[in-house]
């Protein structure tokens, strides 16, 4: 290990992940590097500086990159300083887009269509969050726990309605965004339960 990396390992034997955070970016923006035995290949991190608006994610995504030969997480910088401190929000980001990764959902993700906007608010409508949301939050609860996960997304929900108060966000799509978590919190809460 180089000088000033940090490695954070979860869970053990066969599926144990290891995440290694570099000092200093490396070719491509990558900021740390995430395997484990269990995973379909490495996944990379990468810190997004540019923090604009028009991005298509809010604190984290799993993208393909034809630059780069690995999958990418791709994180806010907050969220990456939180990762090097054990902050709820930040381990729900990563382990959460993991979860999208190791169930395959990489081509939902990036799909970015209205379509798929459309069905996931239709959903919400319904008092319903999308499978591949709630299996990558299984995924999450299998590494962190349900509480740092509720946690997390108790961080997000504060987080997003903060970031989203101005007048250029539609109302809507910022209390289906509420709505959402609320679900995905109740979810895990009651799948908890049942496993007392």
């Amino acid at each position: 290990m180089a000088d000033n990396e940090l490695v954070l390992r979860f869970g053990t034997g066969e599926k144990e992940i290891e995440i290694t955070l570099l000092s200093e970016q490396e070719k491509f923006g990558i900021i740390g590097v995430i395997a484990g035995k269990m995973l379909p290949g490495w996944v990379a991190i990468r810190v997004d500086e540019l923090m604009n608006d028009d991005r298509e994610f809010d604190v984290g995504a799993l993208q393909k990159s034809r630059q780069c030969p690995y999958a990418v997480i791709c994180l806010e910088p907050i969220i990456l300083k939180g990762l090097r401190t054990g902050d709820a929000l930040s381990l729900l980001t990563v382990f959460h887009e993991l979860g999208h990764f190791v169930h395959g959902h990489a081509s939902l993700r990036t799909d970015g269509s209205s379509e798929y906007d459309e069905k996931r608010k239709a959903l919400i409508r319904q008092g319903k969050a999308q499978s591949d949301e709630l299996e990558a939050d299984a995924f999450a609860v299998e590494y962190l726990g349900v509480n740092i996960v509720i946690a997390g997304l108790n961080k997000l929900r504060q987080y997003m309605l903060k970031r989203y108060q101005t007048d250029a966000w539609d109302q809507e799509d910022v209390d289906l965004m509420n709505r959402e978590i609320e679900i995905r919190e109740k979810i895990l809460i009651e799948r908890d339960e049942e496993n007392v």
